[in-house]
């Protein structure tokens, strides 16, 4: 295997070793540097945050693990249905009475549903910690993750018994660069740093949004619970059954409450 000469780095300046990307060729940068690119993708930024929440102990398994969490978070943002609405408008009334329509020069995005990726073995436990993989993660709507807190009785087999924690973002980055290929997990993933400019014109997602009981049915399917697809009655207590009690309790639950059953599944082409 080719050995590789000590460069200066083009990001930070250091003398390193090279990144050695496709077919063993060496880059300009260090493996740490081209790392970045993926803490500046809109992805790196969540997990970033989501990960200093836990511990070297509660980290994801590998890249596949990551690339998993990526799909899971990649799901969670189409179920949104975001849109983006450049100039609102809006009417002033001059003294008289008549109306003068004027535009908001200040575009937002909105959202249908508001979801969060929630952990099932909560990531602040009394003595553990949930680790953060694909398998301890829900789509959850973010009013019923926010009510129920770390009030969570039921294991899930997810628990970590650490008392540590990272201490920073710097201590995160350093921890993923040495215990993950982050580069290629770039080029897996098609990551791209996250833009910062607003869009100049109105566009809309929304109306592949998906409402939170389908979301349930898609979650439990995801999760080992059932082989049908439906959209189940009673989302809400749906959700709080399964994140408080389990997986049985909530296939229990849906067939008490009743489902509408759908033809098929959730697919790309339904978002």
């Amino acid at each position: 295997m080719r050995v590789h000469k000590v460069i200066t780095c083009k990001g930070c300046g250091k003398r390193r070793k090279p990144y050695v990307g496709s077919r063993n060729r060496a880059t300009k940068f260090c493996r740490e540097c081209k790392g970045n690119d993926f803490w500046q993708s809109s992805f790196g930024k969540w997990f970033l945050s989501a990960a200093l929440r836990q511990s070297p102990d509660s980290m994801p398994f590998d890249e596949d693990d990551i690339a998993e969490i990526h799909s899971l978070w990649h799901q969670r943002k189409k179920f949104k249905g975001v849109k983006y609405t450049a100039n609102k408008t809006f009417t002033s009334f001059w003294e008289d009475g008549e109306e003068e329509p004027l535009l908001d020069e200040n575009g937002r995005y909105e959202s249908v549903h508001s979801y969060d990726l929630a952990h099932l073995d909560p990531v602040c436990g009394e003595g553990f910690q949930g680790r953060l993989t694909a398998k301890n993660l829900m789509i959850v709507p973010t009013k019923i993750n926010q009510s129920l807190g770390n009030k969570v009785n039921h294991d899930f087999g997810f628990r970590v018994v650490t008392d540590k924690r990272f201490n920073s973002e710097a201590e995160v980055r350093q921890w993923c660069t040495n215990a993950y290929a982050l580069p290629e997990l770039v080029v897996k993933l098609s990551l791209v740093p996250k833009r910062l400019d607003k869009a100049v014109s109105d566009w809309d997602a929304s109306q592949w949004a998906v409402a939170p009981s389908m979301v349930f049915a898609s979650e439990l399917g995801r999760l080992g619970g059932c082989d049908k697809y439906f959209s189940v009655n009673g989302h809400a207590q749906a959700f709080r059954t399964f994140l408080q009690h389990g997986l049985s309790e909530a296939v229990a639950y849906v067939q008490r409450k009743g489902f509408t059953e759908l033809n098929e599944p959730l697919s790309e082409d339904d978002f």
